[in-house]
């Protein structure tokens, strides 16, 4: 079993440990050392709905146990977690994480333990969504060391696997940084040392640009058309006007998936709302024209009603576009 789950951490060896386990080249940790080195596989979900991002990472982490130096040991002894002075690594914003590798270190000759792990599954993720799909975001991968005992903590480095964005379409990522925090225990008698890494992600304006921006102004614009038929011709107004009103239902419909679920609104939301606005009042104004066309006294002033619409309908869809995109 052991076998089978290194070989999952194959595509994580050239980043945590240079393609080998450790090295004579490598510097040993201090005894009062703590070393974490982090790798990021894939993003493969981020979910506004639930704030949490779907993401596939491995860590390596060395301490030194000088109880456990042996020159005469063999290159590398198994031992697990609960026999060593073991940090006890966790991931502080996990929601639901998976640990793909056993709960064992190996050991060299030299007492340098190393510990390998890697997790699949969610992070906790808060996401300010006003901007919606304009905004930035940044996530963080946060570790923390319950058991540092006085050891220094140092995140020595780190390996982005997701330079083009992964499985994840609409976002592209910046380069990740690498910080630490102290965090003080509930007891208020410790303080810990919390490492990450952080990385700010941005969504693919022409991605939205297709899939939301450009369906909902040609329906916008299909209902615009019942303002150039003659108000005499109710039929096929009512025949544009109430097709335009079922095109945006289902559209929005299927925006449901796409838009997300906040106790305020986002600017999609705002443009979303005007866009429903606009092609509900092309109905209104249609029905109203066609009520005054029946008497041959007003058709003159349906007509010029219409005519009217026709400069105010685009200026109503400039504002909204304004409202959403550039006034908050």
């Amino acid at each position: 079993m052991f076998a089978c789950a290194t070989s999952l951490l194959l595509p994580l060896a050239s980043c945590l440990a240079g393609g080998q386990a450790a090295s004579p080249a490598d510097t040993l940790p201090g005894e009062n050392e703590i070393q974490i080195n982090l790798a990021l596989v894939d993003i493969s979900q981020i979910d506004e709905r639930n704030q949490t991002i779907e993401l596939d990472f491995g860590t390596r982490v060395r301490w030194m146990e000088p109880s456990l130096v042996d020159p005469d040991a063999p290159p590398f002894r198994t031992f697990s977690l609960d026999k060593l002075d073991n940090p006890n690594i966790i991931i502080f914003n996990a929601r639901d994480l998976d640990e793909k590798l056993e709960s064992v270190a190996r050991v060299t000759p030299q007492g340098e333990a190393i510990y390998r792990q890697r997790y699949q599954g969610t992070l906790s993720a808060p996401m300010e969504l006003g901007d919606f799909p304009f905004d930035e975001q940044t996530f963080s991968i946060e570790l923390i060391p319950l058991n540092q005992d006085g050891r220094t903590v140092e995140l020595l480095g780190f390996q982005n696997f997701n330079t083009d964005g992964g499985t994840l379409p609409g976002w592209t990522f910046d380069p990740p940084k690498m910080g630490s925090r102290h965090l003080n225990t509930f007891d208020g008698k410790r303080e810990l040392t919390v490492v990450s890494v952080s990385y700010t992600g941005k969504r693919i304006q022409t991605f939205f640009f297709w899939k939301l921006f450009l369906p909902l102004t040609l329906i916008v614009f299909m209902a615009y058309a019942v303002f150039w038929l003659d108000p005499t011709v109710l039929a096929s107004q009512i025949a544009v006007a109430t097709s335009s009103v079922f095109t945006l239902i289902a559209y929005n419909f299927a925006l449901s998936h796409m838009l997300p679920r906040t106790s305020y609104l986002s600017r999609a939301d705002y443009f979303v709302i005007g866009c429903t606005i606009l092609v509900f009042s092309a109905l209104y104004v249609t029905v109203l024209t066609g009520i005054l066309a029946r008497a041959e006294r007003h058709v003159a002033l349906a007509r010029r009603i219409d005519y009217i619409s026709r400069g105010i309908y685009p200026i109503g869809f400039l504002a909204v576009c304004y409202l959403a995109f550039v006034m908050q």
